[in-house]
């Protein structure tokens, strides 16, 4: 089950739908919605959608269509699937002597598994190449968060970061403002003891989702001077014990 909204969001930062796909007063958002409307009329997804709005909130893809995709995708070294158990090592996936495609993959899609405790993404001449890496946690719901280390130096072409269920350190969240072409940046569902003004200098980040994100009590999140920044995501919850300020984000729609 794929949330919709999610997906759109995956497809602008992508570079799927441009400003030329707009049609009359349509917004980016307004084209994926059509875009994935015409996938669902030609039965290619399925879909659910809200009674009263005829909004998709969700879709799948049909078995068929999902065993062409991935087998495409796989011969193109388009994507890369990895399912991390507790003792598999990330860097063997990108190993230059590894003997399947990994090195050359552009997305990286990583399921983890429950007995995972600690995720390390490797800094190797191999991953400069990804551009796209989404996590599947089955432990989202904040009662057994996953530890989360990575340097990034070796990934300045990553423009999709979908982390969820994570628990960060300063210095992990810090290193996050070094992908500096990144359009798509999630926290949904994460620990971040403490917020780094080094989030601010991604200065092409389009969406920013941080819904049920945790913060330690008193904590300020400053977000300020994205300019090209245009859906923010935040925690619904109303007694929530830390701030956000906003400054400067001219463009923003959602």
């Amino acid at each position: 089950e794929i949330d919709a909204e999610r997906l759109y969001n995956l497809w602008i930062a992508d570079d799927i739908i441009i400003d030329a796909d707009r049609v009359g007063d349509e917004t980016i958002m307004d084209v994926a919605k059509r875009y994935l409307g015409a996938l669902a009329q030609r039965c290619m997804v399925q879909v659910e959608v809200e009674e009263y709005t005829q909004r998709i909130n969700y879709c799948r893809i049909h078995d068929l269509m999902l065993e062409l995709c991935l087998s495409k995708a796989k011969m193109n070294d388009f994507l890369g699937i990895v399912h991390l158990q507790r003792k598999t090592d990330l860097a063997n996936c990108f190993s230059t002597t590894s003997t399947t495609t990994a090195p050359k993959i552009r997305k990286l899609a990583i399921h983890l598994n429950r007995d995972v405790k600690r995720v390390v993404l490797p800094d190797l001449g191999t991953t400069n190449l990804l551009s796209s890496i989404l996590f599947s946690n089955p432990r989202r719901d904040n009662k057994s968060l996953i530890k989360f280390q990575s340097h990034f130096k070796h990934f300045k072409l990553l423009s999709n970061l979908d982390l969820e269920g994570f628990k960060f350190d300063e210095k992990s969240v810090k290193s996050i403002g070094n992908l500096i072409s990144l359009r798509y940046l999630s926290f949904r569902s994460c620990f971040i003891p403490k917020w780094h003004s080094s989030i601010c200098k991604l200065k092409h980040l389009h969406t920013m989702d941080l819904r049920f994100c945790k913060v330690n009590s008193g904590e300020v999140i400053v977000i300020h001077g994205m300019e090209q920044l245009r859906h923010l995501y935040i925690p619904s919850n109303l007694n929530l014990n830390f701030k956000f300020k906003f400054d400067g984000l001219s463009n923003l729609e959602t």
